[in-house]
């Protein structure tokens, strides 16, 4: 399936081993078409509006649109359209879509969610089922901070220890989902081929360790660009490796990325004899997801007094933040890759009253708040007398 290469993929390095025997994959899961090609319309949307394009990057679609849409369940009104509008996607069949999807990659893919309740907020029970029995999701008090660290970890094969999120206090809500991928390569590098060779940045060239591969493989070339595809040892998953013509050339590719586009060049993929030079690599990252979001349209969802999630608790909710971290490396036996996403929730109801009681001295201004001017300024330190 071409459009998970855009997962974020770890490639994991080691010597090679004497192969073993491959888990075959579950073949059950039936992704709609519509359905994939909204994922797939949502990463490019999102990765153009990313605001970083200068640094190594990652990002997982898979978890950001299951969370995406499980809120979406809970919303009304705008909040709900804009959701729906950023993923190209309202289908209410997508949570079981993916879940069978998810349990099909079971022998090479790990997939975890919960979602964590801050006690004394009211979660609707339909919400709570929902998350249970279409999106499978444990809905649980929310602990501390080390207990969720604890859970993460074991979720990414400590590739990605901790949460991003460091303060829990203010938060009713907290949407976590881990993804785990591990495959070898259909053809793995040789490590003895892998040597020291160029690679030119922007302005620099640096020798990285470089891999090496020859034979028959996909190949495509598009506008601006040339596409050579390596497929894993499963088989249905695959990497695809999209090379600018030029070294300055990722610039305008990423500016003008479009799913429909970079569909067309991938379905015409063919076999050709080709002479692979790709480095081994690792890519560390965490995704300013609620900028790029907000850029997609997703604005009300973040609003405090504008958000409609009426549909997960009676206390009016807002969405806050919404991160993901995601931890990748390549190498010449396979991919290994981690993504944990986190969408934080917390209430929108005023804070109770603050006491403010001026009981000792203090400064004071008389000011005008059309102009800005100052008309008095002054200090008490003892209101007893003028003077």
């Amino acid at each position: 399936m071409k459009k998970w290469a855009w997962l974020v993929f770890l490639l994991v390095g080691c010597s090679k081993p004497t192969p073993e025997p491959v888990k075959p994959l579950g073949q059950s899961a039936k992704i709609d078409k519509a359905t994939s090609q909204a994922e797939c319309r949502f990463a490019c949307d999102l990765w153009r509006a990313l605001p970083d394009k200068a640094s190594n990057l990652a990002m997982s679609p898979p978890g950001l649109v299951y969370g995406l849409h499980l809120l979406a369940s809970g919303a009304g009104g705008q909040t709900r359209s804009e959701i729906e509008k950023a993923l190209h996607a309202s289908s209410p069949a997508l949570a079981d879509e993916y879940r069978k999807f998810f349990e099909d990659l079971g022998p090479v893919m790990k997939w975890a969610q919960r979602a964590y309740v801050k006690p004394g907020v009211p979660i609707l029970a339909d919400f709570g089922r929902r998350c249970q029995q279409h999106y499978a999701t444990e809905v649980l008090p929310l602990p501390d901070k080390a207990s969720i660290d604890q859970w993460v970890s074991e979720s990414t094969a400590g590739r990605i220890p901790t949460l991003a999120t460091q303060d829990l206090d203010e938060i009713s809500l907290l949407l976590v989902n881990c993804l785990y991928l591990k495959v070898d390569w259909q053809e793995p590098f040789e490590i003895k081929d892998t040597r020291p060779e160029a690679f030119h940045g922007a302005g620099w060239t640096h020798d990285v360790p470089t891999m090496h591969q020859e034979g028959g493989m996909l190949y495509a070339a598009g506008p601006g660009y040339q596409v050579v595809e390596l497929p894993y040892r499963e088989d249905r998953l695959v990497f695809d490796c999209i090379l600018p013509d030029r070294p300055g050339g990722l610039a305008k590719l990423e500016v003008e990325l479009k799913w429909e586009k970079l569909a067309e060049t991938l379905a015409r993929l063919e076999r050709a004899s080709i002479n692979l030079s790709m480095p081994r690599f690792e890519v560390q990252a965490q995704l300013p997801a609620a900028v790029a979001l907000k850029q997609l349209g997703l604005r009300q969802a973040f609003q405090p007094d504008a958000a409609q999630f009426s549909g997960i608790s009676t206390q009016p909710l807002f969405l806050s933040g919404v991160a993901q971290q995601t931890w990748l490396k390549v190498d010449e036996q396979g991919t290994e890759a981690a993504a944990v996403t986190e969408m934080i929730m917390v209430s929108a109801t005023p804070d109770p009253s603050r006491n403010f009681r001026v009981d000792h001295p203090f400064l004071f201004l008389i000011r005008d708040r059309t102009t800005g001017l100052i008309l008095f300024m002054g200090r008490v330190v003892n209101p007893g007398k003028p003077g």
